[in-house]
């Protein structure tokens, strides 16, 4: 079996590479500490028992709430952004030769959703629990979609470009 691999396509795999290794070694544990920080200083027994909001689940980086008497019937789930939706888009973006503004996109999109959830913990803690709805349509629904959707404009730039160079 001989693998025939351009120069240009080693390179983009050696980055994905690197970048997998960068996102593991670094981003990976600075989502602990803010996820951490962010729930320890957002979350308060005292709050949770205030609002009748039971802590189901808690990991690392991920939190799933339940909420009145039921706590099945509503349950809300919050992952930190720049988890592996960041990753995988940002792999699957850098092969069609990864245009810097769609990465730069890519990380605007993460920062946003991370200062809106921040927003959305803090204020389903301390106003109203429906308020953590929002974190479970960002964390489920928007942050997937805003990181993938990207993938498809990469491809269209990469075939446009390609299609005005022949």
């Amino acid at each position: 079996m001989d693998i025939n691999l351009s120069n240009k396509t080693l390179r983009k795999i050696l980055l994905i590479g690197f970048v997998v290794l960068v996102y593991v070694y670094t981003i990976r544990p600075a989502r602990n500490i803010l996820f951490s920080f962010q729930y320890n200083s957002t979350v308060s027994e005292q709050t949770l028992k205030e609002q009748k909001i039971e802590v189901i689940t808690l990991e690392e980086r991920a939190v799933i709430f339940g909420y009145g008497e039921n706590q099945a019937a509503k349950r809300w789930h919050y992952t930190i952004p720049f988890g592996i939706y960041f990753v995988l888009s940002l792999a699957l973006l850098i092969m069609p030769g990864g245009k810097r503004k769609l990465i730069l996109i890519l990380v605007i999109i993460h920062f946003i959703a991370m200062a809106a959830a921040s927003l959305l913990l803090w204020t389903g803690m301390n106003w109203h629990p429906n308020w953590l709805m929002g974190l479970d349509l960002m964390a489920r629904y928007l942050i997937p979609f805003g990181s993938f959707g990207l993938i498809p404009l990469a491809y269209i730039q990469q075939k446009n470009t390609n299609e005005g160079n022949a």
